[in-house]
């Protein structure tokens, strides 16, 4: 009896210390897992969860979900839900961005405007990362000319942009990289810029970078109809989140979602 009394605590003993190491990771483990996890940071709605198949490593375009994938299905949901937002006529410019770097920004933002294209607006898609551009690579577009040569007039916006595919998607690479881009996004030509398009076009995308290194994304949030926040899943972690969030309250721009 009392070796089985020993063995009983020992299994007892293994099984709290195995719970404990448990709740233990969890605690030290802050990074962003699954939508439980955000909602621990925020309130603002999910409106889609992408399942990142390795249809979008293997597609002829980097990064473009093909249309019967998960991922595909997915995105379609996404364009579904921002619908639903009920965005004015003439306040349909959605800044896609996310909290650091890798989390799948301009993914987000190729999809979102292909899929937004195929249903039949007219779609405006910006790269206005102008630290790592990376719209122009992905859908193999020239890029000596774009979004820096529209705002520092050597160019106009229809002497630039270029289309894509035949449904209405129209691209605005970045253009050479300036050396001063936060204030640059802040120009009057850059707001000019992006009342023009939302006059021209139903809705605009704008690819922007990751909130917490830079200002540039919140600049660009504040002039458009909101921002798009892209989470990359065990990449980002809560506290990162929650001081992205807060870098955009801080300038009163609209956080439309997550995704």
């Amino acid at each position: 009896p009392k070796v089985a009394q020993n063995l009983a605590l020992g299994l007892l003993l293994g099984l709290m210390l195995g719970a404990g190491q448990a709740v233990l990771r969890d605690t030290l483990n802050t990074r962003i897992r699954s939508e439980r996890d955000v909602e621990r940071v925020t309130d603002r709605p999910v409106l889609a969860s992408v399942v990142l198949d390795e249809s979008l490593d293997h597609s002829e375009t980097t990064g473009l979900a093909p249309a019967h994938s998960l991922a595909g299905e997915s995105f379609r949901r996404l364009r579904t839900n921002l619908q639903f937002l009920g965005l004015d006529v003439g306040q349909r410019a959605i800044v896609v961005t996310s909290t650091v770097p890798g989390e799948g920004k301009t993914t987000t933002a190729i999809n979102t405007a292909v899929t937004m294209a195929e249903a039949g607006a007219r779609v405006l898609l910006i790269d206005a990362d102008l630290r790592r551009p990376s719209v122009a690579k992905a859908l193999r577009l020239e890029d000596s000319a774009g979004l820096t040569t529209v705002v520092i007039g050597r160019a106009s916006l229809d002497e630039v942009v270029q289309p894509v595919g035949t449904n209405g998607l129209d691209v605005l690479t970045s253009g050479p990289i300036p050396p001063n881009p936060s204030e640059m996004l802040g120009f009057d030509s850059m707001q000019a810029l992006l009342a023009q398009a939302a006059r021209l076009y139903d809705v605009v995308v704008i690819d922007s970078p990751p909130l917490l290194p830079v200002t540039d994304a919140a600049v660009l949030a504040r002039q458009a109809a909101g921002a798009l926040v892209v989470v990359g899943s065990r990449i980002v972690r809560r506290s990162e989140l929650a001081a992205a969030l807060d870098s955009l309250d801080q300038v009163d721009a609209r956080v439309l979602g997550l995704v």
